[in-house]
């Protein structure tokens, strides 16, 4: 029978504190024990299910660099050029029979 003690939450919480910033990993260290400690009956699953949910109150996604418009929008050498290579025309031009 597998037992969830002290040193697996100390595990899991700094897994899941890891991505955060260090401001924000202490806040959620102090507010996963807290959760932990108040559940009556506690499993690795649910564990991970409580502290996952706490995780993302505490997640602040970094901003997306956006890149610059294309200085032409729908210019496109496959589109404005000519097809490359066998055309209709030229496959039926070599057809035998």
């Amino acid at each position: 029978m597998f037992v969830f003690d002290d040193a697996d939450c100390e595990a899991l919480i700094d897994r899941l504190g890891a991505p955060l910033q260090p401001a924000q990993r202490e806040a959620f260290r102090q507010a996963a024990f807290a959760a932990l400690a108040q559940m009556p009956c506690m499993g690795e699953g649910i564990a991970y299910r409580t502290l996952s949910g706490l995780f993302r109150q505490y997640f602040d996604p970094p901003c997306l660099v956006h890149r610059a418009p294309p200085s032409h929008p729908g210019a496109s050498k496959a589109i404005n050029q000519p097809p490359l290579g066998r055309t209709r025309e030229w496959v039926r031009s070599r057809r035998i029979g």
